[in-house]
C-alpha cells in the first residue's frame, strides 16, 4: 500500500511536468522576470531545458511506480546537483533569478527531502544534497564576470523589463523596421555604469564615422528618424558622447520608474 509521501512525490512530478511544458505548448512563460527572460536567451537550443526537465520528472515517476530506488535516486542527486550549478550560474553570469528556475528546484528539493524521509538507503540522496550546497558555496567565491558589448552590431540599444520608455522605443523600432540589437541593461550595468551611464534606454552607435551614446527616449528617437532617412549623418568621429545625464523619459538602472518618470505612460504599462 502506497504511502502518503508516494502521493506527494508524484504530485509534485506532476507539477514540474507543467511547468515545464507550459511554455512550449502555450509559447508564453509562466514568469515574466527579467531573470527569466535571460535565461532563455542563455540556452544554445530553444525549450532545451524544458525538455530535459519533462524527461526527468517522468523518468521519476516510471521509477517510482516501479520501485527502482537506487536509479531513481542517482537520478534525484543528479537533479539536485544540477539545480545547483543553474543557481551558481543565474547568480555568476546573468546577475539575476529566473523564478521559473527557482520553482523548479524547489519542487526537486522538495523530492529529495520525501525521499530522505522514506527511504532507507540514503546515501545517494545526501550526495545530491551536498552537491547542491558546495556547488552554490563555492558560487559565492567567484567573482561574477560581466558580459562583453557585441562589436558586429552599429545600433545596439540597452532596455530593462521595468522601463516603459524602453518598450514603446523598441516597438517603434519594429513599427519603422530599424534594425537594433536590443541589450538587457542588468547583463552590461557595470560597463554603462563606468561611462557614468545610470538610465535606460541607452542607444549606442558604433561604426567607422560615428562613435555615440544616447540616453532618454525623445534624444533617441531623434537620432533614429534622421539616420532613418538615409541621409548621410555628417558627425565626425571624436570619441564616445554622452547625451543629457538624467533625462526626464528614462528610468534609472537601481531604482524602479517612478510614477513622475513614467508620465502619461505609467497607466497604461501598468494595465
Amino acid at each position: 500500500m502506497r504511502k502518503v509521501t508516494d502521493y506527494i512525490f508524484i504530485t509534485l512530478c506532476l507539477v514540474g511536468i507543467a511547468l515545464c511544458v507550459s511554455e512550449p505548448v502555450f509559447h508564453h512563460s509562466v514568469c515574466n522576470t527579467e531573470g527569466c527572460k535571460l535565461a532563455g536567451e542563455s540556452l544554445r537550443f530553444k525549450y532545451s531545458f524544458n525538455l530535459i526537465g519533462t524527461v526527468v520528472f517522468s523518468c521519476l515517476i516510471l521509477l517510482d511506480l516501479f520501485k527502482c530506488r537506487r536509479v531513481m535516486h542517482i537520478l534525484i542527486a543528479a537533479s539536485i546537483s544540477s539545480e545547483g550549478f543553474l543557481i551558481a550560474y543565474q547568480r555568476l553570469v546573468l546577475s539575476e533569478t529566473c523564478h521559473l528556475c527557482m520553482a523548479i528546484a524547489a519542487i526537486f528539493f522538495g523530492i529529495t527531502v520525501l525521499k530522505l524521509i522514506a527511504a532507507d538507503e540514503k546515501t545517494g540522496l545526501i550526495s545530491g544534497i551536498v552537491g547542491l550546497v558546495s556547488i552554490i558555496t563555492l558560487s559565492f567565491f567567484m567573482h561574477p564576470s560581466q558580459a562583453c558589448i557585441p562589436s558586429g552590431d552599429r545600433l545596439i540599444l540597452f532596455y530593462s523589463n521595468e522601463c516603459p520608455h524602453c518598450h514603446e522605443l523598441i516597438n517603434e523600432c519594429k513599427c519603422c523596421r530599424i534594425k537594433v540589437q536590443t541589450l538587457p541593461v542588468k547583463r552590461y550595468s557595470r560597463i554603462l555604469k563606468a561611462l557614468g551611464i545610470k538610465d535606460v534606454p541607452v542607444l549606442l552607435i558604433n561604426d567607422n564615422r560615428e562613435k555615440r551614446i544616447i540616453v532618454g527616449k525623445k534624444k533617441i528617437e531623434e537620432y533614429l528618424k534622421l539616420a532613418n532617412q538615409d541621409v548621410p549623418i555628417l558627425h565626425p568621429y571624436t570619441g564616445f558622447m554622452v547625451h543629457e545625464a538624467h533625462p526626464q523619459d528614462a528610468c534609472s538602472l537601481d531604482e524602479p520608474c517612478t510614477r513622475k518618470s513614467r508620465g502619461k505612460n505609467y497607466a497604461t504599462y501598468n494595465r
